[in-house]
């Protein structure tokens, strides 16, 4: 039988970082969890139409960071900032720390991030809306924005049946074993007159190279920032946010801090090509080419004679 993992925990320190992040020793370690799960829910249960994606909790000995990121975050700051300082009395109380920071991010694509189409999904079968119609719409909108891949499942008493079944839907690519694939993962609950439905969310944003980070290079950029071709030969490139050493190899592959980020041909001439643009060079331009040399070394020889 299949063994289901989530995504998001799958890839923890190989393409994703954790959600919290502290440090506990003993009895502390269960106390702070269960108050970081308890703030979750509060943020997300008081602020139900802010469509948040996640929540990030960063401590300190004395002082407690909390990070929301939301599709509307004017949702969660109020009229003057009235919202995010009730918000923060409420964090205050709840983690027992005077210091509380209180940061909020906007989702810039809320219809490539899994969370919240699980959340758009629910609040459709709410308003009983044909479950097939609401996942097909749903996919839809992220392959517009340039996703690789959606998958979408829903479980329960879909269209009222007495029976409850599991339906899914795939567009793309979604490759959940290869963790070099950046797996977004997120469920949520529609509250439906009939019972309770289920929906999973799986959106695969392509494969990224490299450690903590992703790589930006791209074939075009490595191509025109290339100088030399020769085998062992070193190109720098300037990223925005990096300046790697590039090696290019005699085989057309370029690679990165000993992994290979892009194979794609090089741009520059390799040898073969040289020699054989010299051998096909016509021997009329050879000859005269000879004859020029000869006269430059008699004309030496004269001068000092």
């Amino acid at each position: 039988m299949g063994r289901k993992v989530n995504p998001i925990g799958f890839r923890l320190a190989v393409r994703r970082d954790w959600k919290s992040r502290w440090f506990a020793k003993g009895r502390d370690f269960a106390e702070m969890v269960i108050k970081d799960t308890q703030a979750r829910r509060h943020v997300s249960t008081n602020y139900p139409q802010a469509n948040i994606s996640h929540v990030e909790i960063e401590r300190t000995m004395r002082a407690v960071r909390v990070i929301v990121h939301s599709a509307r975050p004017g949702m969660v700051i109020g009229k003057k900032g009235e919202g995010i300082d009730r918000l923060r009395v409420d964090l205050r109380r709840l983690f027992g720390v005077d210091d509380v920071s209180v940061d909020i991010r906007e989702v810039s694509q809320p219809e490539a991030n899994a969370k919240l189409i699980a959340l758009n999904v629910a609040s459709q079968l709410e308003r009983r809306i044909m479950f097939r119609r609401a996942m097909r719409r749903a996919m839809a909108s992220a392959m517009r924005l340039g996703v690789e891949g959606v998958k979408i499942m829903c479980a329960g008493r879909l269209n009222g049946i007495e029976i409850a079944r599991t339906e899914w839907y795939r567009e793309g690519r979604v490759p959940l074993h290869t963790l070099k694939n950046d797996i977004d993962y997120g469920c949520a609950e529609a509250k439906t007159s009939m019972g309770v439905v289920g929906i999973k969310v799986w959106v695969s944003r392509g494969d990224k190279f490299g450690k903590a980070r992703v790589s930006k290079y791209t074939a075009q950029s490595v191509e025109e920032e290339i100088v030399t071709a020769d085998e062992g030969s070193i190109a720098v490139i300037e990223a925005p946010d990096v300046v790697e050493a590039v090696v290019a190899k005699e085989s057309g592959t370029v690679e990165v801090a000993n992994e290979v980020v892009i194979e794609s041909p090089v741009t520059e001439k390799s040898g073969e090509e040289v020699s054989a643009e010299t051998s096909s060079a016509p021997k009329e331009n050879v000859a005269s080419q000879i004859e020029i040399e000869k006269t430059e070394e008699s004309d030496a020889a004269t001068g000092k004679n």
